[in-house]
């Protein structure tokens, strides 16, 4: 193993070590964005589900871009999961995804967003994403940024299982967003998977976050019901 490589194994041992499960997944992404010196971090698991599950973003520009690959069902993040390769993508000069691409660049202006797979034991079954300005570089190259993001996804994969809950508001949002799901799924005779399409697509036509639609929904804000009336 080369320098680089050790140093950022040990830099990820060192920030998981002697501290409480709570709170783990945001530590490993402060230390992932400092190391890397990105201005941003989120760590996703469930890639491809739908409970797909942001166990963290370290900002609010991090968190957006999470929620908008969430709503649209489309992004960097979860392609770099199903692909199991790493992926870049500059808003909004990349057209792989036009209607997240379109979305986020309104949201958050002109970024570069990194998205890797964690696969610290063979298949993905998480991914990190980060974002920089347009006239930055992460200051690591992305074999290292690799070698980081595994290293995170080994110490993740072997705590308890505490350590994998969303923290705060994150938290309170996958909640809020599976109360929806089930109360859509109750008021229109949906599938969860139909269900849950239809609160992206109406956080989507709103020009909403997902967690703002659900909690409408559970606060009898707003009902599907008239879908089968």
């Amino acid at each position: 193993m080369t320098d680089d490589v050790v140093l950022v194994a040990r830099l990820t041992a060192l920030a998981a070590a002697n501290s409480e499960p709570e709170g783990l997944a945001l530590r490993m992404a402060q230390a992932c964005q400092e190391f890397l010196g990105v201005d941003g971090v989120a760590i996703t698991i469930e890639n491809t589900s739908p409970r797909r599950t942001v166990l963290c973003a370290t900002d609010a520009v991090a968190a957006r871009l999470e929620d908008l690959q969430e709503v649209t069902g489309e992004g960097p993040c979860r392609d770099a999961y199903r692909l199991n390769e790493p992926i870049r993508l500059t808003l909004a000069d990349d057209r792989r995804w036009p209607v997240f691409s379109a979305a986020a660049f309104e949201a958050v202006g002109r970024l570069t967003t990194l998205s890797f797979p964690m696969r610290p034991e063979g298949p993905p079954w998480g991914a990190i994403s980060m974002y920089v300005a347009p006239d930055r570089e992460p200051t690591e190259s992305p074999a290292t940024a690799q070698v980081l993001v595994d290293a995170i996804g080994a110490v993740l994969l072997r705590a308890p299982a505490e350590a994998l809950v969303a923290a705060g508001d994150l938290g309170d949002d996958r909640t809020t967003v599976n109360q929806a799901t089930g109360m859509v799924i109750v008021q229109a005779d949906l599938s969860h998977a139909d269900a849950l399409a239809i609160l992206r697509a109406r956080a989507y036509a709103a020009d909403q976050p997902l967690a703002a639609v659900a909690a409408q929904v559970v606060h009898r804000r707003i009902s599907f019901k008239d879908l089968i009336d």
